[in-house]
């Protein structure tokens, strides 16, 4: 078979004849057209070649080629130009699209691509798209146009192009389907999604269930051993790379730290009962140490110059001249003292990699601990319906069908753990207490009714009382759930906490003259505390998934002896 003959006009880099080369299809580059010196000499080292730069209204060569490649300029139509259009003898860059169709009069290929951005297909430009496909018909070819997003087909980019694919003659041609996804649940019916979309940096195709990964084309993420461990259980993937691996410079966890937080875990035993604000300090003691590790370090954006020079500032490729200490102009004064308060506090916090170490084995244990959910399987070893598993938190987790065996094998492991590492239990009035392990306390926490509307936004009616108890982050629980009228069904995603049935209160800037109070005291502006309403909204809202929807809904309604482990 011989080789198809390229024409590349409006070359750049070459990022047409690396498309050719990567899906194997044998060719030889009968010419290259690019005006940019620097475009040319990147192309140049890219191919092996030795081309010079050419101006595309100059070109006439008379040359054999089967396909000729052009992404004509685009500026004048994207949206991040002037919209100049790209009307023929305007003299705007776009418009040199015409000089590609005085090329395809004179050599005639076997096939012309062509792509764009997807505004010139909108209503002020789509005059020159319609023109040049009118030409290309007069000209012989069939053409088939359609906007395609390279995330569809294997690129971790959310671009979208138009793309116009010319054949000589009478044919039918179909664009290649999107991409299947290739990172995916083992099983759709498993408790929960384990990849968190906050961790991922570049995806393709992503599907996502309340900030979780159902599956993917791809994505890039940076993970510990612990959460591969996880990952690993919950998906199949058709290919992985590991790209980058990056080691602690401090030692994890060292025994002076571990001893440390049992000590604060045993002060919090033996004060819990007790006086109630010393075991709220113990509690805020333990919760802190943690705390200190995953403090969000300032992202190193703000890019302090070194050297004079030009610096890109944004996607568009413009650049700013910028000397040696100055910061890039994109930034924000808040941004720069941001950056320069991290500077100098570098060892105001734990080592960082604690604290992702710590939440990584968390974050495991709580899939193990999902294991414990009783699973019905069907003759040929599938489930038969999902587990029972409506809530996890960071410390608890609901299920109405709990595995005890199960469980007593968790904490039994936990406890091994343990005293492998040197502790033990805490013993308080004949009590005992393990760090980390699983409890139940019946009636405490079990429910007859529960309700779930995302993170931090469920309620339950609980078997001890009889009384609904409510967990929706910023608003207070026991007036919270008066609210509702001893009703679960109120407690919906329209539905409001008013400020002044809960006690929630905001801070509320008042802007008054200055005058005399009723003290003889001069006064002004000030801050008062008024009645704040919270709207519970669904923006966290679990979206169960096709055939599982039915069941798991009617679960929720029906539920009994909701258990909290």
């Amino acid at each position: 078979m011989n080789k198809l003959k390229v024409l590349e006009l409006f070359g750049g880099i070459g990022a047409c004849s690396k498309a050719l080369e990567r899906l194997g299809i044998d060719y030889e580059i009968a010419d290259y057209v690019e005006i940019d010196k620097y475009a040319v000499k990147s192309f140049n080292a890219m191919h092996g070649t030795n081309f010079e730069p050419q101006d595309i209204c100059e070109w006439n060569k008379d040359i054999e080629v089967d396909l000729i490649m052009h992404g004509s300029p685009c500026q004048d139509f994207s949206l991040a130009g002037k919209q100049a259009g790209g009307d023929k003898g305007s003299g705007t860059r776009s418009s040199l699209m015409y000089e590609t169709i005085r090329i395809v009069e004179k050599l005639k290929p076997k096939y012309v691509i062509w792509e764009n951005v997807k505004n010139v297909i909108s209503k002020k430009h789509k005059h020159n798209y319609d023109n040049y496909c009118n030409k290309m018909s007069e000209l012989g070819y069939t053409s088939y146009g359609k906007v395609l997003n390279a995330k569809d087909y294997g690129i971790p980019q959310n671009r979208n192009r138009c793309f116009m694919v010319s054949i000589l003659g009478k044919y039918n041609y179909t664009f290649p389907k999107k991409q299947d996804l290739k990172l995916r649940l083992k099983d759709m019916l498993e408790p929960m999604p384990a990849l968190q979309t906050d961790k991922l940096d570049k995806t393709i195709n992503l599907q996502t269930d309340n900030g979780r990964v159902i599956q993917c084309g791809f994505c890039d993420l940076y993970m510990c051993e612990q959460d591969l461990i996880v990952i690993d259980q919950i998906y199949t993937w058709d290919k992985a790379i590991c790209s980058e691996i990056e080691i602690a410079g401090k030692d994890y966890l060292p025994r002076w730290f571990t001893d440390y937080v049992y000590e604060l875990f045993e002060a919090k035993c033996r004060l819990k009962g007790g006086d109630p604000i010393l075991y709220a300090l113990a509690k805020a003691r333990i919760n802190s140490v943690y705390g200190l590790t995953i403090q969000s370090c300032v992202r190193q954006e703000v890019i302090e110059v070194t050297e004079d020079g030009e610096y890109q500032i944004n996607e568009y490729g413009d650049t700013a001249f910028l000397k040696s200490g100055m910061y890039r102009p994109d930034f924000s004064k808040k941004e720069k003292d941001e950056y320069k308060k991290y500077l100098n506090r570098k060892n105001t916090v734990l080592p960082y990699q604690w604290g992702v170490y710590c939440t990584a084995y968390a974050f495991k244990h709580l899939f193990m601990l999902g294991r414990c959910v009783n699973r019905y399987y069907k003759e040929d070893g599938s489930l038969a319906f999902p587990p029972h598993w409506y809530y996890s938190d960071t410390d608890s987790a609901y299920s109405d069908d709990w595995n005890y065996a199960e469980l007593l094998k968790y904490n039994q492991r936990c406890k091994e753990m343990l005293e492998a590492n040197g502790y033990g239990a805490v013993y308080v009035n004949n009590k005992e207490f393990w760090l980390g392990i699983a409890e139940h306390k019946e009636p405490d926490d079990t429910y007859t009714e529960f309700c779930v509307l995302g993170s931090k936004r469920y309620a339950g009616r609980s078997l001890k009382d009889g009384e609904i108890h409510i967990t929706v982050a910023g608003v207070p629980k026991e007036k919270g759930a008066l609210t509702l009228k001893n009703d679960l069904k109120n407690f919906h995603e329209d539905h409001i906490f008013r400020g002044e049935e809960t006690g929630k209160l905001a801070h509320f800037y008042l802007f008054n003259d200055i005058h005399i109070d009723e003290y003889g005291n001069e006064v002004a502006d000030s801050i008062d505390l008024k009645p704040c309403d919270y709207h519970l909204d669904a923006v966290n809202k679990w979206e169960f998934i096709e055939e599982d929807e039915v069941y798991m809904t009617m679960a929720l309604e029906e539920v009994t002896d909701l258990y909290e482990i």
